[in-house]
């Protein structure tokens, strides 16, 4: 668990934005718990709220579910995620088993398919990325 000392752009501190941002109301859903322990110890944490609402004592509670809707901590999202990465295994070893039958039966090789990584991809990806 870490958090961020210093929270800048181009030599601006933006504690004073992410201050405003929660002062005015607008914390983003997914966000709450790093927002809150913003306001209780002063600094932004590194981990996201789901994940750092797993390290402490104070967000997920057995008798609290209020806790849980309030925090916005969506319990099943890693349950989710480890779904979505076998499916994606097991498309890739379908993909792989067929690619070794063609070759083993002579068939002429297929080129794999790539996604080079340009500029508005690589800004894309980057753009999921939350802070």
């Amino acid at each position: 668990m870490a958090f961020y000392l210093r929270f800048e752009r181009a030599g601006e501190d933006l504690y004073p934005l992410i201050r405003q941002v929660a002062a005015e109301g607008r914390v983003p859903d997914w966000n709450r718990v790093r927002y809150e322990m913003l306001q209780r110890l002063g600094y932004f944490v590194t981990e996201s709220s789901e994940h750092f609402s797993e390290y402490v004592p104070w967000f997920i509670k057995r008798d609290r579910p209020d806790l849980i809707d309030r925090f916005n901590i969506p319990l099943d999202e890693y349950i989710s995620r480890c779904e979505f990465q076998i499916a994606g295994w097991e498309a890739m070893r379908a993909r792989l088993r067929t690619r070794r039958r063609a070759s083993a039966s002579g068939a002429p090789a297929t080129k794999p398919t790539t996604c080079p990584l340009t500029a508005a991809r690589a800004t894309w990806i980057a753009s999921w990325i939350r802070c």
